[in-house]
Formats: structure tokens, C-alpha cells, sequence
């Protein structure tokens, strides 16, 4: 049995959520992005890329529909307990303050990594 004390290589959790976002007093969970699976994890790919590229020439009504349309997917997606009844209900604006209030956390989440400081490899001259 591992000693307690010592620095772990890698620490798991079995919780799916990160936190939580309240909607008209409900609580949805926020699934860790580590908890989609493969093909979702690609879909959320390509969404954020998407959301990118429509966010940046907002100006007509038929390109706010379709940048409503990409976040209420990633909001599916990320608050799935909430589904798209609840998800549509919200503004752009407040869908918008959910996906960036869950990216937030999930970047604050993200584990810095420590330089090598023993061995050959940390000795090795950076070219």
C-alpha cells in the first residue's frame, strides 16, 4: 500500500460535476468535460470552433439564430440534467454567462505541471 504522504503521479475523481448553475432556482450540474465521451468530446470540438467563427460576425439576425443555436448545444452537452426545454428558455446573453462561467472553472481546474528537476532529462540543454 502507497504511502499517504507521498505526491501522487496522477489524482482521479469519480465526480462527474465541477459545479453547478442555478436556473430559476434549480440546480444543474456542470459535467466535467473529462466525463463526455469520445465522440462527444469531438463534437464539443468542433462547437467551440464553430462558436468562434459565428461569434466574430454577429451582425445579422440570421447569424445570432445560429450562435443561439451552437451554445444551447454545448449547454445540452456540459448541463445535460437541464435539457433543451430549460436551456431555451434562456437569453443569448445568459447562455452565453453559463458557458463562460463553466469555462472558467474548468480552466481553474486544468493541473499545472511541474518542471523536471532530477535526472538526465532535466539536465538536457534546451536546443
Amino acid at each position: 500500500m502507497a504511502n499517504n504522504n507521498e505526491k501522487a503521479l496522477l489524482e482521479l475523481s469519480t465526480d462527474k460535476f465541477i459545479g453547478h448553475i442555478k436556473i430559476d432556482g434549480e440546480a444543474y450540474g456542470l459535467l466535467h468535460g473529462e466525463e463526455l465521451g469520445l465522440m462527444q468530446q469531438e463534437e464539443m470540438r468542433g462547437l467551440g470552433k464553430k462558436l468562434i467563427k459565428v461569434s466574430t460576425d454577429l451582425k445579422s439576425e440570421k447569424s445570432e439564430k445560429e450562435y443561439n443555436k451552437v451554445m444551447a448545444r454545448i449547454l445540452e452537452m456540459i448541463m445535460p440534467d437541464a435539457g433543451p426545454k430549460v436551456i431555451n428558455t434562456l437569453s443569448v446573453i445568459k447562455k452565453s454567462q453559463a458557458i463562460e462561467a463553466y469555462n472558467t472553472k474548468a480552466e481553474s481546474l486544468k493541473k499545472k505541471t511541474e518542471p523536471l528537476t532530477k535526472g538526465p532529462r532535466a539536465k538536457k540543454k534546451k536546443r
